[in-house]
Order: structure tokens, then sequence, then C-alpha cells
């Protein structure tokens, strides 16, 4: 079984001097201090699967499957290829 740990807090993260692997650290609800560590690899796996959790947290907290998770779109973007497709007959 794995080891479980009831987190209080998040603190703050950290990222290697290689940017390989990234420390979050958070205070447990003992008090103690302590931190995961993960390689880089996951961070696309956490920022895909975050909002997911966001949402089921949400519909669970307030009973409610039609709640949904939405953000400002302040920081998003729309980027053009360099080149245009071209599409031949």
């Amino acid at each position: 079984m794995a080891k479980s740990i009831d987190v209080e807090v998040l603190t703050n993260y950290e990222i290697s001097a290689n940017g390989s692997r990234f420390p979050i650290n958070f205070r447990a609800a003992s008090g103690d201090y302590t931190s995961i560590t993960l390689p880089s690899d996951c961070l696309n796996q956490l920022v895909m699967t975050v909002p997911q959790i966001a949402i089921e947290v949400l519909r669970k907290q307030y009973g409610d499957d039609t709640l949904r998770l939405v953000r400002p779109l302040h920081d998003c973007y729309r980027k053009r290829k360099a080149t245009p497709i071209s599409f031949s007959h």
C-alpha cells in the first residue's frame, strides 16, 4: 500500500539546476515540512490531470454534477503556423 501524507498546505516549489526534476514542498497536517520530488516528465501529466481533479472535487463539494471549472482567458494567445497550409487538387 502507498504511504499517505495528509497535506495541510502547499508552501512552494523548486526546479533542479538542470530542469530534470521539481520538488513540490508542503506542510503536512502533522506540522512537518516535507516535499515530493517529481521528474519533469510528470509535469505534462499534472497539467492535464489537475483540471479534471478540480472539476470532480467541485462537483462533489457542492453535490452538483452540472458545475464546470471556468478560467479567464487573459493569458491565452492564438498563434499561426509559420508557413500556410496549401491544399493541392
